[in-house]
């Protein structure tokens, strides 16, 4: 029958043996349909294909794993592996390190005497951490430096005040008087100060008069009529 063809067909071969009987298939222990493997054993056996496919050495590893942990909180040097105190200056700059996929360029953090060793850099001036105040010197790029942070941690916590900081200042300006007739107004930028272009163009006249009065009074010592 054709079922049974196709069922020596496809079971033909199994490490060398021929195999034509599906009940010596489904004994084997290997091949076990009711068992299901546990989380744990997969990813161990995931992390054991990782490790056999990653291509780097072991000092690679190592310096790669340094060099991350050193820009996590700013606490060691990634070069020389000294402990790094939390109001000692360090150095932000970007190093070399391969990865899994190859070569790239990452973010570490120095000591100050490991960091002048790359002094042939170009560094931007000591500047203090938005969160921890700590002197941080970083390597210029081609990015316009807007604000200066350690650490990763720091850097969260940077964020996470400059939000707060943006909510109150959208919490305050939700309400507002308009300069010209005192009414409230929902401004749609910060500096937005009139409720209308009408108030804004009356205010700008108004300007215009005050300007003029106060020139004729110090030309003519008097204060003109209208």
């Amino acid at each position: 029958m054709v079922t049974e063809n196709l069922t020596a067909e496809t079971f033909s071969r199994r490490n060398g043996e021929s195999v034509t009987d599906n009940k010596s298939v489904s004994s084997d222990p290997r091949i076990s349909r009711n068992e299901e493997p546990s989380v744990d054993g997969f990813v161990a056996m995931t992390k054991q294909m990782l490790e056999a496919m990653d291509p780097r050495t072991e000092g690679q590893r190592r310096a790669a794993k340094l060099q991350l942990k050193s820009v996590e909180n700013a606490a060691l040097c990634f070069k020389c592996e000294r402990a790094i105190g939390p109001t000692e200056a360090v150095y932000r700059l970007r190093v070399a390190s391969r990865g899994f996929m190859g070569w790239g360029r990452i973010v570490a953090v120095a000591y100050g005497d490991c960091g002048a060793l790359f002094s042939f850099r170009r560094f931007f001036p000591f500047r203090p951490c938005e969160h921890c105040k700590r002197q941080v010197r970083v390597e210029a790029t081609a990015h316009r430096l807007l604000y200066v942070v350690c650490s990763k941690q720091c850097g969260k916590a940077s964020e996470i005040r400059r939000a707060s900081e943006r909510r109150q200042h959208e919490a305050a300006r939700k309400s507002a008087a308009c300069a010209t007739c005192k009414q409230s107004f929902t401004p749609k930028r910060a500096d937005m100060k009139h409720c209308s272009p009408a108030c804004k163009q009356k205010c700008y006249r108004d300007k215009i008069r005050l300007n003029a009065r106060k020139a004729q009074t110090a030309i003519f010592g008097k204060r003109p009529r209208g």
